[in-house]
């Protein structure tokens, strides 16, 4: 950490202007995951992720089911909030659902990433 406050104040004292353009530039995405962050520490604490992740494991009788209902929820969150949305608030879920089933969280959380980036291409402001 003391590396990278260290590598922003050379950057301020090297070009102040070109530190000010790339901080204007990037603030808004971190403050946005930040933001995310902390609603989902709360939703957690609430219990939310754990009683979202026990529902789908209950509805899915087989590994299929899961699946399908697991690609559905996550492109549908994706397309219809975004990338960062679907990705802090589903992965949670689907822990808590494989953790329920008894099985594994790796494939559960390899879908979650493939289709949250792929479900982000349906998702485009048009300008």
């Amino acid at each position: 950490m003391a590396l990278g406050l260290v590598g922003i104040a050379a950057a301020m004292v090297a070009n102040v202007s070109d530190a000010r353009a790339a901080a204007s530039q990037d603030w808004s995405p971190f403050v946005l995951v930040s933001g995310l962050l902390l609603i989902g520490l709360v939703a957690n604490d609430d219990g939310l992720f754990d009683s979202a992740g026990g529902q789908l494991a209950r509805l899915s009788t087989n590994g299929f089911v899961l699946f399908l209902g697991a690609s559905l929820m996550i492109a549908t969150t994706t397309a219809l909030l975004n990338l960062d949305t679907s990705v802090a608030f589903l992965t949670p879920i689907l822990i808590y659902t494989a953790r329920r089933r008894g099985g594994g969280e790796a494939p559960l959380l390899y879908g979650c990433l493939l289709l949250s980036n792929a479900g982000s291409l349906f998702r485009r402001d048009r300008t």
